[in-house]
């Protein structure tokens, strides 16, 4: 049972991020063997990164693992729909309108990590929590909010996702799918409008 990025990855953006046949927080696969790897959405917000997102997983005989700190996070990173999507353009008011209200765009953030090789087979619940996080527009908000998984009994491994370059066969890198260093100009959320704006701006 290994990664995929498919249409279910995608379905939270299609319509915004409130829509009642899709979730924005949870696993696909929802099936795994110990030692997989597993990817999972957790929420929508342009702030989430690798580094702010706290996550344990509490297997069938109650062990917790801080996947954080055993250094099984492999990577937080945004999915946007198409821009030609029906979704983007026909949704209702509310789901077309959320997530510019968190200041942000559609997106839907997933986060990429390795289940612990030693977790016991059974009913499992990840935990997790977006630290400083204030833009989650799927509704669940910071956190901390709970995911469902099935861990099967076997042996699996961590996937690197190879893919062929023209001299060698590499594996992904994920850090080229996370957010660069960027900076947002915000001029608040009243209602006046603003006829006209000088900036100086200095970016590193």
């Amino acid at each position: 049972m290994k990664f995929n990025i498919n249409l279910l990855g995608l379905c939270a953006l299609c319509g915004g991020l409130l829509l009642s046949a899709c979730n924005s927080i949870n696993t696909f696969p929802n099936i795994a063997r110990p030692g997989d790897t597993i990817s999972f959405m957790v929420g929508g917000s342009a702030q989430a990164r690798k580094e702010n997102i706290s996550i344990s997983l509490t297997d069938a005989g109650g062990h917790v693992f801080d996947l954080q700190a055993l250094g099984r996070v492999r990577s937080v990173f945004n999915l946007r729909a198409d821009g030609r999507a029906e979704g983007t353009h026909y949704s209702p008011y509310l789901e077309s309108y959320i997530s510019w209200a968190f200041g942000h765009e559609p997106l839907q953030t997933v986060m990429v990590a390795d289940l612990p090789g030693n977790a016991a087979p059974g009913h499992a619940t990840l935990t997790v929590t977006l630290n400083g996080v204030t833009d989650n527009s799927s509704g669940t908000g910071a956190g901390p909010f709970t995911v469902s998984l099935e861990i099967i009994p076997g042996s699996g491994s961590s996937e690197p996702f190879l893919h062929p370059t023209l001299n060698a066969t590499q594996p992904v890198d994920f850090a080229r799918l996370e957010t660069a260093p960027n900076a947002q100009v915000s001029f608040g959320t009243g209602s006046t409008p603003i006829g006209a704006a000088s900036l100086v701006i200095g970016f590193d």
